[in-house]
């Protein structure tokens, strides 16, 4: 498919996969890279049923052909076979367009290799050979006025759709050039006679000067208007700049709420997207809102909008893994935080012991301080003046020992405090710091992931379907 798009070069062109049901990935456009950025999305789990309904996918494409106002247009069925469905039932869908065939595979057959390894058996155990039913496919295209060819490793077999297709383009410009040709003739000099009348009034004073004013329009409002709006609209000139992955030009020009939050996710600008999502009650907005929030920090609030998608939608595999993803992220906090808590209790505690025994230190002072003054004035009256003197002077100096004493021990307080108060600064800046590096790492595991977009929208449609029939 990507070789044929490189090869594309005029035209719309849609893209469709089919199984047991048809369904657009991306209708008629003159883009191709939008069509290209959809390929790696493709995969068989996308699809909701199992099967080979090539009518269905055939009566969508005349579809979408009929809405796009295609007179004319070719559709490249790519298939490895039709099953028991009639050719002739499926040309008669096909109407007034042609219809090429691309066969992948061999006539010999080969197994069929899945994804998680091994073949594709069928219910009794044996391995389910595929082969390419040639005769069948070449009928079909042969009655569908297209080319058939069957896909080779070079590029013969794009080249051979692709020249089927410009030789088609070629005839038709061929066949609109064998009738009526335009050509422009300049007969604009007769218009020439009409103005000399005036030439001879001329020469009155004034009167050309007055016929010129009459000539002249009335001045009227202008308008500033870009070269980019005399072709395309706002949502054209955004659709234009996503593609180029010009992210915050694009969130600015898209009136659409859900393309503007796409454009705004893309930027990096989280909390825009989830503020352009909100008021939106689908699924598929909350679960994107949810995205941007847990992707802005806001876990709780992301948590809300993952809940509020599987309200609407409990069959959202995507949002509900990202809701435990998020649960996860919540736990963690707490928990970090209860951490946190318990360190600082500790820390409290680890100081009340120090200060106690500061305190039993100073009562036992006063104890010892209190003791020699009762010895002293019990030995008050044996004394003499010289021993009052002494003791004086002993008092003083033990109290000069003592206030001594307390601005030594009150030093080593202050400083074990400020160390205390720097420890918990670190502290805290190192959990916020892994915290950080924690949210960032759970952030990076939420998937961006266009396949499980196109998973939902075509179980959706099938559903809706079902429902109709």
């Amino acid at each position: 498919i990507a070789d044929i798009l490189r090869q594309r070069k005029d035209g719309l062109t849609a893209l469709l996969v089919y199984s047991g049901d048809a369904f657009t990935v991306t209708p008629l456009t003159a883009d191709v890279a939008t069509i290209e950025n959809q390929l790696n999305a493709l995969e068989t789990s996308i699809m909701p049923s199992s099967g080979n309904n090539t009518a269905a996918a055939i009566k969508l494409a005349v579809q979408l052909l009929q809405q796009g106002a295609q007179q004319q247009g070719d559709i490249f069925l790519i298939t490895d076979g039709v099953g028991e469905q009639d050719p002739d039932d499926l040309i008669k869908l096909v109407g007034q367009y042609k219809l090429s065939v691309l066969g992948v595979g061999t006539e010999q057959g080969a197994p069929v290799t899945l994804a998680r390894g091994g073949f594709l058996k069928d219910s009794a155990g044996n391995i389910v050979l595929s082969s390419l039913p040639v005769g069948q496919l070449k009928s079909l295209a042969k009655s569908g006025q297209g080319v058939y060819q069957q896909v080779t490793l070079n590029d013969d077999d794009i080249n051979a759709l692709v020249a089927g297709l410009n030789k088609a383009s070629a005839a038709d410009s061929k066949q609109q050039s064998s009738g009526v040709i335009e050509q422009w003739q300049d007969q604009g000099i007769w218009l020439l006679w009409l103005l000399l009348p005036l030439a001879a009034l001329s020469f009155g004073k004034g009167f050309l000067s007055l016929a010129l004013l009459l000539v002249l329009p009335l001045p009227q409002t202008s308008y500033a208007v870009s070269w980019q709006d005399l072709w395309l609209n706002k949502n054209q000139q955004a659709q234009q700049a996503f593609q180029h992955e010009e992210f915050e030009q694009a969130a600015e020009l898209f009136e659409s709420a859900k393309w503007k939050a796409a454009a705004q996710y893309k930027a990096g600008q989280y909390q825009q997207a989830a503020d352009s999502l909100k008021g939106i009650d689908t699924a598929d907005a909350y679960y994107n809102r949810g995205n941007a929030l847990a992707k802005a920090g806001q876990l709780e609030a992301a948590l809300d909008a993952y809940q509020q998608a599987l309200t609407r939608n409990p069959n959202n595999e995507d949002a509900a893994i990202n809701l435990k993803k998020v649960e996860e992220a919540l736990n963690q906090q707490k928990d970090q935080q209860q951490q946190d808590n318990n360190q600082k209790k500790g820390d409290q505690k680890s100081d009340k012991p120090s200060d106690e025994s500061q305190q039993e230190k100073q009562q036992g002072e006063q104890q010892q301080n209190e003791q020699s003054q009762n010895e002293q004035s019990q030995n008050e009256q044996s004394q003499n003046e010289q021993s009052q003197n002494e003791q004086s002077q002993n008092e003083q100096e033990e109290q000069a020992d003592t206030s001594e004493e307390s601005t030594a021990q009150a030093e080593p307080e202050s400083s074990e405090r400020g160390s205390d108060e720097q420890k918990e600064q670190a502290v805290q800046s190192a959990v916020s710091e892994e915290q950080k590096q924690a949210n960032e790492q759970w952030l990076k595991r939420i998937k961006d992931d266009p396949a499980g977009l196109l998973k939902r929208k075509f179980k959706y449609q099938y559903g809706q379907r079902r429902q109709q029939q």
